[in-house]
């Protein structure tokens, strides 16, 4: 063992300082560390260090957990694999730009390559290179082009130096995978179920196998669920199975101190009634009720497999706690494990403590884009060695020998390449062996605007059913407080179970935790495996991920010490620590997937980070990783926050040191002085509520709404939007930048991309067109350019390639001989080559494209026929025709523009979560006008912030005012913006009211209006709801098959449905008649041949019922009411008509 580690070695070596001594920072220059934090570990980083770690250590670990494939009953042949690697996107050995995979629906991936020795007896021959599959890889990760490029690199790849990457290229589709929410690996969570049974659960999960454990409390029994096993195992079994079989160690184990031990009476009699006293008699009855058993097979020795009783220890090695080592023999440190699953859940009847939250943060993990792809990898690559082994075992057998092209030529399959990118294509991950079926873990990356960009890519989502009323999984906990963002949550079913991360967020990858290990021997902690059951009991147990490795019996000082031993970079600067004072347990973590954030280290009541240091970091003398690597900053994940004691800001500390001059000594344990800082108040919002000014004055639910509609505005997605070729693009012809801004607003880019324009608004009711939130829009303005926008679109025409690419699909030049052709306006748009030509406007019916395909092709020559590609939608400009060439198919791509210009009905927002629609446009000089003759955008309704509380409009509003006037741009950043006073003083220095009103002239009579109004500029945003999208009219049309109902949707004209709340209004106003017409003529009238004297529908003019046509009537009535009949005669109910006449 090293040396142990000293309090000296602890010490500072700088000295401690006295409080007055230091000088404390500036609360608003400490926002100057927020960009060196996202420059170091970002939240789009997230994604890219976790796929990143998937390439360098994760393939590597697969391919060791299955080195070796045998072909034959021979063990002596077998490949055996060396080495693994992926390569940078190729084509034809040419460089693939992601921007090339997007223009011609190619996917952007890399080639795997392995090293490997084919054994053949002592025959050995080694191959390098091999491809076996093709990986999709992640924009700007280390395998990408991307990968830390100048801006220089990125204009020459057409490509924005903005773009953070983080998501895929898929058959030219962009796709980003989410962030998983997941239960915590290798941990005991204590459980009380809805049905009166209490269990530990634990999830146990190594390279090799994922299992879970449940001890069961049912009927005062304890008992050992598993999936492999036909009945469960009783607790003393599985002791004895352990090699545990005296019941005296059992209990020393379990309840050393006899606070739970008569609970232990009805298990310990069930064992006494199987009889069962020793260790091969425990392991003969696991192996008995077990249903199925998977042999690893390599690892085990032909001795083993010998072995008495080898398939219920393999069991338990295996399958039970597989990430607690242990052999064939020794099951010691398992049996310690479940001592502890079995006190713990004991003490759970009369200690709530012992319960696990289910919803407490530090119980999940999150599982990133690189842990989501090693999963899905393992799976495939099992698969692609056990269909090689079959094929090259086949060929063995037939020709009695083996040759080496044979394994070479099975490894071109595409099992692996096929099932990576249906996985991210479609967002079903599905792995049969771990019984893992998720959907929508990958989405299409949505390009609304820059925003919805990179909130899409910091998404996190929860497999709980949306459906489930229940509401404990979408609260939002104290837990999460800095973690998740608490504003950005969808409405509706999804909401809570859709986040997004805070500011300052990062997710842990995993880190090898042997020096962890180290450190904790070396700082006092004492093996397991030396002491007995009772005095591990009596002491602390100390977890390493999960694993038990040893006891202490001063928690406070080991956790304390390791602390400084992480503030000096001696283990893993993401590792925690914490204490669970009630199950006397020392957690120690180094797993991948916990969260964690930085905040600044307090010491003997004085913070670490002066003003030195900040004005060191404002000059660009140190950065953020210097401040981490000498304790002045560390990251605290979840469970260790719950150790610590955080100060808002320094004042509070300030108060603190003042006021516990006389307090009693702490006791042990006790935490009463603050142990950390913030760095930012406002780093506890996410991206898209750091956008809203001066949220912390709005009602909550405002935020989250703008959170939304942030998404749904339109704005450039990126610098380089004019070489995209997307399916739907908008983006505004005149965007500005808002006057009144927030510090997160320059790091999202906003202020470089944004989704809006100033407008002046004027807060006043001047007619009746401005209820229920509708704007009055100044046509000057829009005249001028406000909210004018364009949308961009494509038309795809793909070409095919048959036998080989002989023949294919061709685009021919118009026949200019055939009279029919010239004569017709729907080919006039076409150029010489048959492509329409660029610039022109084409119109619903018009044809784009000469397009032919092949008829057959046994004839020669080939005869083709004509399938011109035909438009059917709303009349556009052809902005530009890209054509693009891969190996087996040629696409066509043409770029379509339209102008839209604000009308009647178009959705605008401002950044409170206040939408409205606009509900008249006004002549400029029918608007009203202040003594400066400034006339307002648009008119808002007052009515709209009485019950929407949103005072943060108020104050963007006369701040945007002063900084009009003054010409510098306010401050309405989160907890820190400009305050109402300093903002009323600036107005009154520029000579207008300290309230933010002014005199306005009547537009109409040329009058002043009676009151002052409140008016100043507001950012608002044009939203992607916009009239031309969504208008439709039906007169007739297709309906559906099974109900000849209308059909449903605008782009299959459909109808417009009448539902329950307009069918009562429309009662209420006594509309008889409109009632008759929308509920029945225009939707599925049926005129049904009913029977007047049995009251049930016959079939053309017949009652076969009756078996007369004497008494039949026609009666009109809707189609679904006739299905329904129907549908209750198939069920055994006969529903009879009375008609009676009128």
């Amino acid at each position: 063992m090293a040396q142990a580690i000293s309090e000296e070695d602890l010490r500072d070596p700088h000295g401690p300082k006295r409080a007055s001594d230091v000088t404390l920072p500036d609360p608003d220059s400490k926002w100057n560390l927020i960009p060196l934090i996202l420059k170091s570990t970002g939240l789009i980083k997230l994604q890219l260090n976790s796929f990143n770690d998937f390439i360098e250590s994760g393939l590597t670990k697969i391919m060791n957990a299955n080195k070796e494939v045998i072909f034959s009953e021979n063990p002596r042949v077998y490949i055996r694999y060396k080495n693994i690697y992926v390569d940078r996107p190729k084509i034809r050995n040419q460089i693939l730009t992601p921007q090339m995979c997007r223009l011609s629906d190619e996917t952007y991936s890399g080639n795997v390559l392995v090293d490997y020795d084919f054994v053949n007896g002592s025959t050995v021959k080694s191959f390098n290179n091999q491809c076996i599959a093709k990986l999709p890889i992640m924009l700007q990760s280390n395998r990408c082009y991307l990968y830390n490029a100048s801006d220089e690199t990125f204009a020459k790849y057409d490509e924005c130096r903005y773009d953070p990457g983080g998501y895929f290229v898929i058959n030219g589709t962009e796709r980003v995978v989410h962030v998983q929410e997941q239960s915590p690996y290798n941990r005991i969570l204590i459980e009380h179920l809805a049905n009166g049974n209490k269990t530990a659960v634990v999830n146990s999960s190594t390279s090799t196998h994922k299992t879970r454990v449940e001890l069961i409390w049912k009927k005062d029994t304890l008992a050992l669920h598993h999936n492999a096993l036909s009945e469960d195992i009783p607790i003393f079994v599985l002791f004895r199975a352990m090699g545990v079989t005296s019941d005296q160690e059992v209990i020393q184990l379990v309840d050393p101190t006899g606070a739970v031990g008569h609970l232990l009476m009805s298990s310990l009699q069930e064992i006494i009634k199987l009889e069962i006293s020793t260790q091969d008699q425990a392991i003969q009855l696991i192996e008995r009720r077990l249903k199925f058993l998977t042999i690893t097979g390599i690892d085990a020795t032909r001795e083993e497999r010998n072995m008495k009783g080898y398939k219920g220890r393999e069991f338990l090695r295996s399958m039970v706690l597989p990430h607690i080592p242990s052999t064939l023999t020794d099951f010691r440190r398992k049996s310690v494990f479940v001592g502890f699953m079995t006190r713990w859940l004991l003490l759970s009847a009369i200690d709530p403590r012992m319960i696990d939250g289910r919803d407490f943060f530090g119980n999940k993990r999150l599982e990133l884009a690189g842990e989501l792809l090693e999963l899905l990898f393992e799976d495939l690559f099992k698969t692609f060695n056990a269909s090689m082994q079959k094929t090259v075992s086949r060929t063995i057998n037939k020709s009695k020998g083996i040759d080496p092209s044979n394994i070479a030529q099975a490894m071109h399959s595409e099992t692996i390449t096929h099932g990576l990118k249906y996985a991210i294509s479609s967002g079903n991950w599905n792995i049969t062996r771990f019984k893992m079926m998720r959907a929508g873990v990958s989405q299409l990356l949505g390009r609304m605007s820059y925003l919805q960009f990179v909130s899409m890519v910091t998404r996190i989502s929860s497999h709980f059913e949306k459906t489930q009323k229940v509401a404990g999984a979408r609260l939002l906990y104290p837990s999460q407080f800095g973690f998740i963002c608490p504003s950005d949550t969808p409405e509706g079913a999804q909401c809570g179970l859709i986040k997004n991360f805070a500011l300052t967020v990062h997710v842990t990858v995993w880190a090898d935790p042997a020096p962890a290990r180290r450190t904790l021997l070396d700082l006092g902690v004492e093996e397991l495996v030396v002491f007995s059951g009772e005095e591990i009991s009596n002491n602390y147990i100390v977890m390493l991920n999960g694993e038990p490795i040893g006891i202490i019996d001063d928690p406070y000082s080991i956790c304390r010490r390791f602390r400084q031993v992480r503030r000096r970079h001696w283990v893993d600067k993401f590792a925690a620590i914490w204490i669970v004072e009630a199950k006397k347990c020392i957690n120690v973590s180094t797993e991948a997937g916990r969260v964690c954030r930085p905040l600044i280290i307090v010491e003997d009541h004085k913070s670490k980070l002066t003003q030195e240091l900040m004005d060191q970091v404002n000059r660009g003398e140190i950065n953020f990783d210097y401040l981490l690597d000498n304790g002045i900053i560390e990251y605290v994940d979840v469970n260790e926050m719950t150790d610590c004691l955080i100060a808002f800001n320094d004042k509070d500390i300030e108060e603190e040191r003042k006021n516990c001059v006389n307090d009693p000594p702490l006791a042990k344990g006790e935490l009463r002085y603050f142990t950390h800082l913030e760095i930012h108040n406002a780093q506890m919002l996410g991206v898209c509520a750091g956008v809203v000014p001066c949220p912390h004055h709005n009602q909550s639910p405002r935020n989250t709404y703008q959170c939304a509609m942030g998404k749904q505005a339109i704005g450039p997605t990126a610098l380089n939007i004019m070489h995209r070729v997307d399916k739907s693009t908008y983006f505004n012809c005149y965007p500005q930048q808002p006057m009144v801004q927030t510090r997160t607003i320059r790091l999202s880019r906003y202020h470089e991309m944004p989704c809006g324009q100033n407008a002046m608004v004027a807060i006043m009711s001047y007619s009746g067109h401005d209820i229920e939130d509708a704007l009055l829009m100044n046509k000057a303005s829009l005249d001028r350019g406000f909210g004018r926008r364009y949308y961009l679109s494509k038309l795809d025409l793909m070409l095919k390639n048959y036998q080989g690419g002989v023949i294919g699909d061709r685009i021919a030049p118009l026949d200019r001989e055939r009279p029919e052709n010239i004569a017709s306006p729907q080919y006039s748009l076409l150029d010489a080559d048959g492509i329409i030509r660029p610039g022109e406007r084409i119109e619903k019916g018009m044809i784009y494209a000469n397009k032919y395909v092949p008829l057959n092709f046994e004839e020669s020559p080939v005869k083709f026929m004509a399938q011109p590609a035909r438009y059917n939608y709303y009349p556009v400009m052809i902005q530009n025709v890209s054509v693009y060439t891969t190996e087996t198919t040629q696409v066509i791509k043409i770029k379509t523009a339209d102008f839209r210009r604000p009308e009647l009905g178009d959705k605008f927002s401002s950044r409170h979560g206040q939408k409205g629609v606009i509900g008249l446009i006004v002549p400029q000089e029918d608007m009203p006008y202040t003594e400066d003759g400034i006339c307002p955008d648009m008119i808002m309704n007052p009515h709209g912030f009485p019950s929407r509380m949103t005072v943060g409009k108020m104050i963007e509003l006369v701040s945007g005012k002063v900084g009009i006037l003054t010409g510098r741009i306010g401050n309405g950043t989160a907890f820190s913006s400009d305050r109402v006073k300093d903002i009323a003083d600036d107005l009154i220095a520029a000579g207008y009211s300290y309230s933010g009103k002014d005199m306005l002239m009547s537009g109409i009579t040329g009058e002043p209006l009676y009151a002052y109004i409140f008016f100043g500029p507001v950012f608002y945003q044009s939203l992607k709801h916009m009239v031309k999208d969504k208008m439709q009219a039906r007169a007739t049309g297709q309906v559906q098959y099974l109900t000849r109902q209308p059909t449903q949707g605008r782009s299959r004209q459909g109808g417009m449905r009448l539902g329950e709340m307009e069918r009562d209004c429309l009662i209420g106003y006594g509309a008889a008649s409109i009632l008759y017409e929308r509920m029945l003529i225009s939707s599925d009238v049926y005129e049904a041949n009913v029977c007047a004297k049995c009251g049930f529908i016959g079939y053309e003019g017949y009652c076969t019922h009756c078996k007369t046509k004497e008494y039949m009537k026609i009666v009109r009535m809707p189609y679904a009411c006739k299905l329904l009949f129907y549908e209750l005669m198939a069920m055994g109910i006969a529903p009879k008509v009375r008609l009676e006449d009128l």
